[in-house]
Protein backbone atom coordinates (compact mmCIF):
# COMPACT_ATOMS: atom_id res chain seq x y z
CA UNK A 1 0.00 0.00 0.00
CA UNK A 2 1.29 3.21 -0.55
CA UNK A 3 2.66 5.56 2.63
CA UNK A 4 -0.08 8.07 3.90
CA UNK A 5 1.18 12.09 3.48
CA UNK A 6 2.72 13.14 6.81
CA UNK A 7 2.16 17.29 6.99
CA UNK A 8 5.16 18.78 7.66
CA UNK A 9 5.33 22.49 9.03
CA UNK A 10 8.57 25.00 8.04
CA UNK A 11 7.46 26.86 10.88
CA UNK A 12 6.11 24.58 13.72
CA UNK A 13 5.04 25.29 17.42
CA UNK A 14 7.91 25.85 19.91
CA UNK A 15 8.62 22.56 22.79
CA UNK A 16 8.21 20.51 19.49
CA UNK A 17 8.74 16.79 20.64
CA UNK A 18 10.96 14.13 18.98
CA UNK A 19 9.82 12.73 15.49
CA UNK A 20 9.14 9.22 17.54
CA UNK A 21 6.13 11.26 19.27
CA UNK A 22 5.27 13.12 16.04
CA UNK A 23 4.54 10.07 14.19
CA UNK A 24 2.61 8.44 16.95
CA UNK A 25 0.82 11.77 17.06
CA UNK A 26 0.20 11.37 13.20
CA UNK A 27 -0.45 7.84 13.40
CA UNK A 28 -3.29 8.59 15.94
CA UNK A 29 -4.91 11.63 14.00
CA UNK A 30 -4.64 9.56 10.86
CA UNK A 31 -6.64 6.83 12.66
CA UNK A 32 -10.02 8.51 12.93
CA UNK A 33 -12.82 8.11 10.96
CA UNK A 34 -13.37 11.79 10.40
CA UNK A 35 -14.56 13.96 7.45
CA UNK A 36 -11.84 15.72 5.41
CA UNK A 37 -12.21 19.21 7.06
CA UNK A 38 -11.85 17.98 10.43
CA UNK A 39 -9.36 15.38 9.76
CA UNK A 40 -7.26 17.72 7.83
CA UNK A 41 -7.53 20.20 10.57
CA UNK A 42 -6.40 17.36 13.13
CA UNK A 43 -3.89 16.31 10.95
CA UNK A 44 -2.16 20.05 10.97
CA UNK A 45 -2.49 20.16 15.04
CA UNK A 46 -0.87 16.40 15.36
CA UNK A 47 1.95 17.85 13.16
CA UNK A 48 2.56 20.65 15.67
CA UNK A 49 1.76 18.80 18.85
CA UNK A 50 4.82 18.98 21.14
CA UNK A 51 5.58 15.57 23.89
CA UNK A 52 2.22 16.14 25.73
CA UNK A 53 0.21 16.41 22.89
CA UNK A 54 0.08 20.99 23.22
CA UNK A 55 0.22 23.09 20.58
CA UNK A 56 -0.80 26.86 19.48
CA UNK A 57 -0.88 27.15 15.63
CA UNK A 58 -3.09 29.94 14.66
CA UNK A 59 -6.22 30.16 12.47
CA UNK A 60 -4.74 31.27 9.69
CA UNK A 61 -1.38 28.97 9.96
CA UNK A 62 -3.81 25.86 9.99
CA UNK A 63 -5.86 27.59 7.06
CA UNK A 64 -2.65 27.79 4.91
CA UNK A 65 -1.73 23.99 5.76
CA UNK A 66 -5.02 22.07 5.03
CA UNK A 67 -5.95 25.03 2.34
CA UNK A 68 -9.29 25.30 3.47
CA UNK A 69 -10.55 28.64 4.76
CA UNK A 70 -10.97 30.35 8.11
CA UNK A 71 -14.55 29.68 8.57
CA UNK A 72 -14.65 25.68 7.99
CA UNK A 73 -11.67 25.64 10.37
CA UNK A 74 -13.02 27.19 13.07
CA UNK A 75 -16.42 24.87 12.43
CA UNK A 76 -13.45 21.36 12.53
CA UNK A 77 -12.05 22.18 15.67
CA UNK A 78 -15.63 23.05 16.85
CA UNK A 79 -16.38 19.03 15.75
CA UNK A 80 -12.99 17.65 17.32
CA UNK A 81 -13.86 19.43 20.02
CA UNK A 82 -17.37 18.39 20.76
CA UNK A 83 -15.92 14.93 20.04
CA UNK A 84 -13.37 15.09 22.43
CA UNK A 85 -10.18 14.74 20.37
CA UNK A 86 -8.64 18.16 21.23
CA UNK A 87 -9.58 20.65 24.01
CA UNK A 88 -8.94 23.94 24.01
CA UNK A 89 -7.46 26.46 26.16
CA UNK A 90 -7.99 29.63 25.41
CA UNK A 91 -6.85 31.42 28.83
CA UNK A 92 -3.24 30.61 28.09
CA UNK A 93 -1.66 29.96 25.04
CA UNK A 94 1.53 30.19 23.76
CA UNK A 95 3.67 33.01 22.04
CA UNK A 96 1.42 35.47 20.56
CA UNK A 97 -1.02 34.51 23.01
CA UNK A 98 -2.89 31.98 20.45
CA UNK A 99 -5.19 29.17 21.45
CA UNK A 100 -3.45 26.38 23.32
CA UNK A 101 -4.78 22.75 21.93
CA UNK A 102 -4.15 19.54 23.93
CA UNK A 103 -4.67 16.72 21.10
CA UNK A 104 -4.65 12.83 21.86
CA UNK A 105 -5.82 12.50 25.48
CA UNK A 106 -7.17 9.51 24.42
CA UNK A 107 -3.96 8.86 22.36
CA UNK A 108 -2.77 5.73 23.85
CA UNK A 109 -5.03 2.48 22.83
CA UNK A 110 -8.22 5.49 21.73
CA UNK A 111 -10.80 3.87 19.62
CA UNK A 112 -11.24 5.18 15.97
CA UNK A 113 -14.36 7.32 16.11
CA UNK A 114 -17.34 7.96 13.62
CA UNK A 115 -17.78 11.57 13.53
CA UNK A 116 -20.55 13.33 11.63
CA UNK A 117 -19.15 17.05 10.69
CA UNK A 118 -21.23 20.05 12.32
CA UNK A 119 -24.09 21.28 10.18
CA UNK A 120 -23.19 24.24 8.07
CA UNK A 121 -23.89 27.27 9.77
CA UNK A 122 -20.84 29.75 9.00
CA UNK A 123 -20.95 33.14 7.20
CA UNK A 124 -20.20 31.63 4.07
CA UNK A 125 -23.30 28.98 4.05
CA UNK A 126 -25.44 32.11 2.83
CA UNK A 127 -22.58 32.82 -0.25
CA UNK A 128 -22.86 28.62 -1.12
CA UNK A 129 -26.76 28.61 -0.85
CA UNK A 130 -26.97 31.48 -3.64
CA UNK A 131 -24.92 29.43 -5.46
CA UNK A 132 -26.72 26.27 -5.33
CA UNK A 133 -29.46 28.46 -6.61
CA UNK A 134 -28.13 30.36 -8.54
CA UNK A 135 -26.98 27.11 -10.43
CA UNK A 136 -30.60 25.69 -9.95
CA UNK A 137 -31.78 28.42 -11.80
CA UNK A 138 -29.51 28.45 -14.93
CA UNK A 139 -30.42 24.06 -15.33
CA UNK A 140 -33.70 25.13 -15.39
CA UNK A 141 -33.29 27.96 -17.96
CA UNK A 142 -31.16 25.22 -19.76
CA UNK A 143 -33.48 22.60 -19.56
CA UNK A 144 -34.95 20.96 -22.81
CA UNK A 145 -37.91 22.25 -24.26
CA UNK A 146 -40.86 19.90 -24.71
CA UNK A 147 -41.38 19.48 -28.53
CA UNK A 148 -44.16 20.16 -30.54
CA UNK A 149 -46.10 18.16 -32.93
CA UNK A 150 -45.08 19.66 -35.95
CA UNK A 151 -48.08 19.48 -37.65
CA UNK A 152 -49.66 21.13 -34.76
CA UNK A 153 -49.92 25.22 -35.35
CA UNK A 154 -48.39 27.30 -32.45
CA UNK A 155 -50.39 28.38 -30.07
CA UNK A 156 -50.70 32.20 -31.47
CA UNK A 157 -51.84 30.89 -34.70
CA UNK A 158 -55.13 28.59 -33.25
CA UNK A 159 -58.28 29.54 -34.30
CA UNK A 160 -60.00 31.70 -31.83
CA UNK A 161 -63.87 31.66 -31.65
CA UNK A 162 -65.02 34.69 -33.45
CA UNK A 163 -68.46 36.33 -34.80
CA UNK A 164 -70.16 35.71 -37.99
CA UNK A 165 -68.46 37.67 -40.11
CA UNK A 166 -70.71 40.28 -42.00
CA UNK A 167 -69.24 38.98 -45.62
CA UNK A 168 -70.73 35.38 -45.00
CA UNK A 169 -72.62 34.16 -47.52
CA UNK A 170 -73.66 30.76 -49.32
CA UNK A 171 -70.76 30.02 -51.41
CA UNK A 172 -70.56 28.00 -54.37
CA UNK A 173 -68.86 25.35 -52.41
CA UNK A 174 -71.17 25.28 -49.88
CA UNK A 175 -74.33 25.33 -52.55
CA UNK A 176 -72.83 22.02 -54.10
CA UNK A 177 -72.46 20.28 -50.75
CA UNK A 178 -75.37 20.97 -50.07
CA UNK A 179 -77.21 20.43 -53.12
CA UNK A 180 -75.57 16.91 -52.93
CA UNK A 181 -76.04 15.92 -49.16
CA UNK A 182 -79.80 17.62 -48.86
CA UNK A 183 -81.72 18.45 -51.79
CA UNK A 184 -84.95 19.01 -50.11
CA UNK A 185 -83.59 22.15 -47.69
CA UNK A 186 -83.72 25.42 -48.99
CA UNK A 187 -80.08 26.53 -48.46
CA UNK A 188 -80.58 30.19 -49.32
CA UNK A 189 -83.63 29.71 -46.79
CA UNK A 190 -81.91 28.36 -44.18
CA UNK A 191 -78.41 30.65 -44.71
CA UNK A 192 -80.31 33.60 -43.98
CA UNK A 193 -82.00 31.89 -41.19
CA UNK A 194 -78.59 31.07 -39.66
CA UNK A 195 -76.94 34.03 -40.17
CA UNK A 196 -79.57 36.07 -38.04
CA UNK A 197 -79.73 33.94 -35.41
CA UNK A 198 -76.42 33.79 -35.37
CA UNK A 199 -75.98 37.55 -34.77
CA UNK A 200 -79.34 38.34 -32.80
CA UNK A 201 -77.34 36.14 -29.73
CA UNK A 202 -74.06 37.04 -30.53
CA UNK A 203 -72.54 33.71 -30.98
CA UNK A 204 -69.01 33.23 -31.74
CA UNK A 205 -67.43 30.10 -33.62
CA UNK A 206 -63.94 29.21 -34.58
CA UNK A 207 -65.34 27.92 -38.17
CA UNK A 208 -68.51 29.13 -39.38
CA UNK A 209 -68.66 27.16 -42.35
CA UNK A 210 -68.55 24.22 -39.92
CA UNK A 211 -71.23 25.72 -37.90
CA UNK A 212 -73.20 26.40 -40.94
CA UNK A 213 -73.10 22.34 -42.49
CA UNK A 214 -74.32 21.56 -39.04
CA UNK A 215 -77.64 23.98 -38.98
CA UNK A 216 -78.42 22.58 -42.35
CA UNK A 217 -77.88 18.89 -40.98
CA UNK A 218 -80.31 19.96 -38.34
CA UNK A 219 -82.71 21.45 -40.72
CA UNK A 220 -82.79 18.10 -42.94
CA UNK A 221 -83.19 16.05 -39.54
CA UNK A 222 -86.38 18.58 -38.78
CA UNK A 223 -88.25 18.41 -42.10
CA UNK A 224 -87.53 14.39 -42.02
CA UNK A 225 -89.19 14.13 -38.27
CA UNK A 226 -92.49 15.98 -39.93
CA UNK A 227 -92.53 14.06 -42.52
CA UNK A 228 -92.96 16.62 -45.24
CA UNK A 229 -90.66 17.70 -47.88
CA UNK A 230 -91.44 21.49 -47.72
CA UNK A 231 -88.51 23.64 -46.39
CA UNK A 232 -90.12 24.30 -43.42
CA UNK A 233 -88.11 24.59 -40.23
CA UNK A 234 -88.42 25.56 -36.41
CA UNK A 235 -86.07 28.06 -36.02
CA UNK A 236 -85.99 28.08 -32.00
CA UNK A 237 -85.62 23.93 -31.94
CA UNK A 238 -82.63 24.14 -34.67
CA UNK A 239 -80.75 27.33 -32.62
CA UNK A 240 -81.08 25.30 -29.28
CA UNK A 241 -79.36 22.45 -30.82
CA UNK A 242 -77.04 23.93 -32.85
CA UNK A 243 -75.84 26.45 -29.90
Amino acid sequence: MPERPVLHSAARGPDRGSSAVSNKSLTWAWSQNLKPAPKLVLLALADHADDSGLCWPSLVRIAEMTGIDRSTVTRSLATLEQHHLIARDRSAGGPGKSTRYRIGEQMQGAPVKQVQETPDTGPNRCERSHNRCERSQKQVRHAPRTIRNPQEPPERERKRAHPLPDTFTLTSAMQAWGSEKFPAVNLQQETEKFADHARAKNRKLTDWVAGWRNWIRQAHDYQQARGSSAPHVAPKQISEELF
